[in-house]
Protein backbone atom coordinates (compact mmCIF):
# COMPACT_ATOMS: atom_id res chain seq x y z
CA UNK A 1 0.00 0.00 0.00
CA UNK A 2 2.01 3.40 -1.09
CA UNK A 3 1.73 6.29 1.48
CA UNK A 4 -1.13 8.22 0.22
CA UNK A 5 -3.45 5.07 0.38
CA UNK A 6 -2.18 5.03 4.07
CA UNK A 7 -3.00 8.72 5.06
CA UNK A 8 -6.39 8.37 3.11
CA UNK A 9 -7.35 5.11 5.13
CA UNK A 10 -6.14 7.06 8.39
CA UNK A 11 -8.55 10.18 7.51
CA UNK A 12 -11.35 8.17 6.87
CA UNK A 13 -10.98 5.79 10.20
CA UNK A 14 -10.50 9.43 11.73
CA UNK A 15 -13.81 10.94 10.10
CA UNK A 16 -16.10 8.59 12.17
CA UNK A 17 -14.65 10.14 15.41
CA UNK A 18 -17.79 12.11 17.54
CA UNK A 19 -17.54 15.88 16.72
CA UNK A 20 -18.40 17.98 19.84
CA UNK A 21 -21.50 20.34 19.96
CA UNK A 22 -21.83 23.68 17.73
CA UNK A 23 -20.21 26.04 20.77
CA UNK A 24 -22.10 27.60 22.97
CA UNK A 25 -23.33 30.85 22.29
CA UNK A 26 -21.84 34.11 24.61
CA UNK A 27 -24.16 36.15 26.58
CA UNK A 28 -23.67 40.22 26.99
CA UNK A 29 -25.26 43.10 28.36
CA UNK A 30 -26.59 45.17 25.53
CA UNK A 31 -24.31 47.85 26.80
CA UNK A 32 -21.23 45.91 25.89
CA UNK A 33 -22.41 45.49 22.64
CA UNK A 34 -19.83 47.89 20.46
CA UNK A 35 -17.07 46.80 22.62
CA UNK A 36 -18.65 43.03 21.87
CA UNK A 37 -18.42 43.53 18.39
CA UNK A 38 -15.16 45.32 17.65
CA UNK A 39 -14.08 42.69 19.70
CA UNK A 40 -15.55 39.29 17.80
CA UNK A 41 -13.74 41.73 14.55
CA UNK A 42 -10.47 41.50 15.83
CA UNK A 43 -10.66 37.75 17.13
CA UNK A 44 -11.48 37.17 13.30
CA UNK A 45 -8.68 39.35 12.30
CA UNK A 46 -5.69 37.80 15.02
CA UNK A 47 -7.29 34.26 13.23
CA UNK A 48 -6.34 35.33 9.68
CA UNK A 49 -9.70 35.56 8.57
CA UNK A 50 -10.28 38.91 6.22
CA UNK A 51 -13.38 40.78 6.91
CA UNK A 52 -16.37 40.30 3.77
CA UNK A 53 -19.34 41.62 5.90
CA UNK A 54 -18.62 44.43 8.80
CA UNK A 55 -22.71 45.14 9.86
CA UNK A 56 -22.95 46.80 13.48
CA UNK A 57 -26.96 47.94 12.23
CA UNK A 58 -27.82 44.24 11.92
CA UNK A 59 -25.33 42.69 14.19
CA UNK A 60 -23.36 40.54 11.60
CA UNK A 61 -19.88 39.94 10.78
CA UNK A 62 -19.21 37.49 8.03
CA UNK A 63 -15.77 36.92 7.16
CA UNK A 64 -14.47 35.55 3.48
CA UNK A 65 -13.47 32.39 2.26
CA UNK A 66 -9.77 31.11 4.43
CA UNK A 67 -8.34 28.43 2.62
CA UNK A 68 -5.66 25.85 3.92
CA UNK A 69 -3.78 23.15 3.10
CA UNK A 70 -3.80 21.19 6.48
CA UNK A 71 -0.40 19.65 7.38
CA UNK A 72 0.97 21.57 5.08
CA UNK A 73 0.35 25.33 6.11
CA UNK A 74 1.54 24.68 9.52
CA UNK A 75 1.12 28.13 10.21
CA UNK A 76 -2.74 28.65 9.68
CA UNK A 77 -4.71 27.52 12.50
CA UNK A 78 -7.83 26.89 11.73
CA UNK A 79 -8.09 22.92 12.31
CA UNK A 80 -8.69 21.40 15.29
CA UNK A 81 -7.68 17.79 15.09
CA UNK A 82 -4.95 16.10 13.09
CA UNK A 83 -8.15 14.85 11.26
CA UNK A 84 -9.22 17.95 9.80
CA UNK A 85 -5.25 18.77 9.15
CA UNK A 86 -4.93 15.79 6.96
CA UNK A 87 -8.60 16.08 5.32
CA UNK A 88 -7.33 19.85 4.41
CA UNK A 89 -4.15 18.61 3.31
CA UNK A 90 -5.90 15.98 0.43
CA UNK A 91 -9.02 18.49 -0.07
CA UNK A 92 -8.94 21.71 -1.75
CA UNK A 93 -11.16 23.19 1.95
CA UNK A 94 -12.12 26.46 2.93
CA UNK A 95 -13.64 28.13 6.15
CA UNK A 96 -16.32 30.94 6.37
CA UNK A 97 -17.38 32.28 9.67
CA UNK A 98 -20.60 34.12 10.66
CA UNK A 99 -20.88 36.10 13.75
CA UNK A 100 -24.36 37.25 15.00
CA UNK A 101 -25.84 39.26 17.64
CA UNK A 102 -29.23 39.15 18.60
CA UNK A 103 -31.47 40.13 21.43
CA UNK A 104 -32.22 37.26 23.95
CA UNK A 105 -35.47 38.00 24.56
CA UNK A 106 -36.36 38.30 20.36
CA UNK A 107 -36.53 41.97 19.71
CA UNK A 108 -35.36 43.75 16.99
CA UNK A 109 -33.34 46.41 18.49
CA UNK A 110 -29.76 45.53 19.69
CA UNK A 111 -28.90 48.70 21.36
CA UNK A 112 -32.09 48.60 23.61
CA UNK A 113 -31.36 47.84 27.18
CA UNK A 114 -31.31 43.89 28.00
CA UNK A 115 -28.95 41.13 26.94
CA UNK A 116 -27.56 39.77 23.28
CA UNK A 117 -26.88 36.38 22.69
CA UNK A 118 -23.52 36.08 20.20
CA UNK A 119 -23.16 33.10 18.37
CA UNK A 120 -20.59 32.20 16.26
CA UNK A 121 -21.01 29.70 13.10
CA UNK A 122 -17.83 28.15 10.78
CA UNK A 123 -18.71 26.51 7.53
CA UNK A 124 -16.02 24.53 5.43
CA UNK A 125 -16.59 24.54 1.86
CA UNK A 126 -14.88 22.21 -0.50
CA UNK A 127 -13.69 23.52 -3.76
CA UNK A 128 -13.89 21.81 -7.09
CA UNK A 129 -12.47 22.05 -10.44
CA UNK A 130 -14.38 20.13 -12.85
CA UNK A 131 -12.71 20.13 -16.28
CA UNK A 132 -9.22 19.85 -14.95
CA UNK A 133 -6.78 17.29 -16.79
CA UNK A 134 -3.78 16.38 -14.99
CA UNK A 135 -1.01 15.28 -17.29
CA UNK A 136 1.09 12.69 -14.69
CA UNK A 137 4.05 12.83 -16.89
CA UNK A 138 4.34 16.72 -15.80
CA UNK A 139 2.02 19.02 -14.16
CA UNK A 140 3.18 21.81 -16.35
CA UNK A 141 1.26 19.86 -19.18
CA UNK A 142 -2.14 19.79 -17.39
CA UNK A 143 -5.21 21.41 -19.24
CA UNK A 144 -9.01 22.16 -18.57
CA UNK A 145 -11.67 21.23 -20.52
CA UNK A 146 -14.03 24.61 -21.00
CA UNK A 147 -17.93 23.30 -20.69
CA UNK A 148 -20.44 25.91 -21.89
CA UNK A 149 -22.78 24.48 -19.56
CA UNK A 150 -20.77 24.42 -16.61
CA UNK A 151 -19.68 28.15 -17.49
CA UNK A 152 -23.47 28.92 -17.50
CA UNK A 153 -24.50 27.45 -14.18
CA UNK A 154 -21.13 29.21 -12.92
CA UNK A 155 -19.40 26.09 -11.52
CA UNK A 156 -16.18 26.42 -13.66
CA UNK A 157 -13.39 27.11 -13.72
CA UNK A 158 -14.20 26.63 -10.17
CA UNK A 159 -17.28 26.10 -7.46
CA UNK A 160 -17.58 25.56 -3.83
CA UNK A 161 -19.90 22.98 -1.68
CA UNK A 162 -20.57 23.80 1.90
CA UNK A 163 -19.76 20.47 3.02
CA UNK A 164 -19.57 20.58 7.11
CA UNK A 165 -20.01 22.56 10.03
CA UNK A 166 -16.63 23.21 12.46
CA UNK A 167 -17.91 23.43 15.94
CA UNK A 168 -14.71 23.12 17.11
CA UNK A 169 -13.12 26.27 15.01
CA UNK A 170 -16.15 28.07 16.36
CA UNK A 171 -15.79 27.19 19.73
CA UNK A 172 -12.07 28.39 19.88
CA UNK A 173 -13.61 31.99 19.04
CA UNK A 174 -16.28 31.96 21.10
CA UNK A 175 -13.92 31.38 23.78
CA UNK A 176 -11.42 33.94 22.51
CA UNK A 177 -14.25 36.57 22.46
CA UNK A 178 -15.13 35.47 25.62
CA UNK A 179 -11.82 36.09 27.09
CA UNK A 180 -10.87 39.05 25.72
CA UNK A 181 -14.14 40.52 27.00
CA UNK A 182 -12.90 39.62 30.53
CA UNK A 183 -9.77 41.05 30.27
CA UNK A 184 -8.14 37.30 30.26
CA UNK A 185 -6.09 37.74 27.11
CA UNK A 186 -3.16 40.19 26.51
CA UNK A 187 -3.45 39.68 22.82
CA UNK A 188 -6.39 42.37 22.92
CA UNK A 189 -3.61 45.00 24.78
CA UNK A 190 -1.21 44.36 22.16
CA UNK A 191 -3.12 44.77 19.42
CA UNK A 192 -5.25 47.87 20.06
Amino acid sequence: MDRMSVLMLIVLMLGGCAQTPDSSPLTISSARYAEAFDTARMVLRDNRFELNRVDAAEGVIVSSAHRSAGLATPWDVDQSSFSQEAEDLLHRQQRVVRVTFERADGGSSLSAEGELVVRVGVVVQRLYQPGLRIATGALSRSSHARDPELIRRRMQPVYTVSRTKDPKLAARLVEQIRRRLNGQDKQSETSS
